[in-house]
């Protein structure tokens, strides 16, 4: 776990090396010690779970439907990627698993999840959605439960003049913690929807979908003046094909990239591979 965290830290800022800032090798170096004592710690404690499962698919990207454009159906223009997609190995039951950090559960809020719009919307959007699913014969992926695997992150810290072991002192100073109060760090919570709940906010979001499609220069006004702030805006791609905006902001997207960062092409994630 340890190699393999640190071989996606080195790729994820080998490219960039010489404009990362001292704040931001700091938190790589502590991400060193973070990931694989959160990694390790889950495993140790999802253990039992993990034995009653069959892991079907690992961040699962789920297109809309081809050639679907604004004033389709909310079904076909439903797009997402799913963390994990579980069966249970004696039930036959197949789960959704999204997987949260949180700097704590103490406000975590179980009671409230019934009306979660992210747990709503995945369900919603994968209905009917064709997915092969090992051993079943029928391609459209029925879904049974919808639970939330979130994990706390430990607060522990770098001790002073720890020297080169400092890292692995911190490493193991947060799998202990974790695994000696697991009820403190880890939560794995299903999520209740009955169907009129489902029924209630699909039409929702059909409603915000339609109040979107209808946005003109004369119901909405694009706020410009962070665009360009914090190394810039990730969603720059999105307004630059806005029908509404596109072409009245191209003074502020001129530039092709802010302090040394490409702007990338808009959801790059959704080309890995493709369900």
């Amino acid at each position: 776990v340890i190699e393999l965290s640190n071989k996606y830290l080195d790729q994820h800022c080998s490219e960039e090396t010489d404009l990362l800032d001292t704040s931001f090798t700091t938190q790589i170096n502590y991400a060193r010690a973070l990931v694989p004592a959160m990694v390790c710690a889950w495993f140790q404690h999802h253990q039992i779970f993990l034995e009653y499962v069959d892991v079907l698919y690992t961040e699962i990207a789920l297109r809309s439907t081809a050639g679907a454009k604004v004033g389709d159906s909310l079904h076909d223009r439903s797009a997402m990627k799913i963390d994990a997609i579980v069966r249970g190995n004696t039930t036959g039951k197949i789960s959704v698993l999204e997987h949260k950090t949180k700097a704590s559960l103490y406000y975590f809020d179980e009671d409230s999840l019934e009306l979660d719009l992210q747990a709503n919307y995945y369900l919603l959007g994968l209905r009917n959605k064709k997915i092969a699913v090992p051993g079943v014969s029928d391609s459209v992926l029925s879904i049974d439960d919808f639970f939330y695997n979130v994990t706390q992150k430990p607060q522990h810290r770098l001790k002073k003049d720890s020297g080169a072991e400092g890292m692995t002192d911190l490493r193991n100073r947060m799998y202990t913690a974790m695994t000696e109060e697991p009820d403190k760090y880890f939560s794995l919570t299903k999520v209740v929807l009955e169907e009129q709940i489902l029924e209630r906010s699909e039409k929702n979001l059909k409603r915000i979908v339609k109040n979107i499609d209808n946005l003109n220069q004369d119901t909405i006004f694009m706020n410009t003046n962070s665009c360009n702030k914090f190394k810039g805006c990730p969603y720059k791609e999105l307004c630059k094909q806005s029908p509404v905006y596109g072409g009245d902001l191209s003074k502020v997207f001129e530039v092709s990239s802010i302090a040394g960062f490409e702007v990338g092409k808009l959801h790059s994630e959704l080309e890995d591979e493709v369900v």
